[in-house]
């Protein structure tokens, strides 16, 4: 598996994602603009293992946004954090000296209840949201446009507020 992927330009209102290397680039170019540009940071997954969260490129966008955006809080809600654990090891030695903003959350399977699946979703700030309508095949989209960033920061926060702390790397055994 690569540690790193093309630059991907955001710069359009829209567009659609095709395929798992797409999506990687798409969320690599957003962590970068969340490093460059600042703002919250919501994320939902049912376990954040295929993200590219430990790749290199990506755990330093994350160290930039922290460094750089000091008041800025990101959340990142998961059904289960072992597989990310796993696959992301690197960016589990990097949370720790953050966690005071970047908060790890854990949805438990039986409040998911009808809700019609936990797909994967990024919010950035009131600028910029992602998300996969069909995991599987990895197909979704991405848009700036006010009213789809509203709807999916009101989904995943729907989320969050039934939500517990995972209790950061500590509680997971890192």
């Amino acid at each position: 598996m690569s540690d790193t992927t093309d630059a991907f330009d955001l710069s359009a209102q829209a567009g659609r994602i095709d395929g798992w290397p797409h999506w990687q680039q798409v969320v690599q170019a957003a962590w970068r603009e969340a490093a460059q540009q600042g703002g919250e940071m919501w994320l939902q997954d049912a376990t954040f293992a295929d993200w590219p969260l430990g790749w290199t490129d990506a755990v330093q966008a994350w160290h930039d946004w922290a460094v750089t955006q000091r008041r800025a809080q990101a959340h990142l809600l998961a059904l289960d954090w072992g597989a990310a654990q796993q696959a992301h090891p690197r960016w589990f030695r990097w949370q720790p000296t953050w966690t005071h903003r970047v908060h790890l959350r854990v949805l438990p399977q039986e409040e998911l209840g009808g809700m019609g699946g936990f797909g994967p979703i990024m919010v950035l700030g009131g600028s910029l949201a992602l998300w996969l309508d069909d995991p599987e095949q990895w197909r979704g989209g991405w848009s700036r446009s006010a009213q789809i960033v509203r709807t999916m920061t009101q989904k995943v926060d729907a989320n969050l507020q039934r939500s517990s702390d995972s209790g950061g790397a500590s509680m997971l055994g890192l």
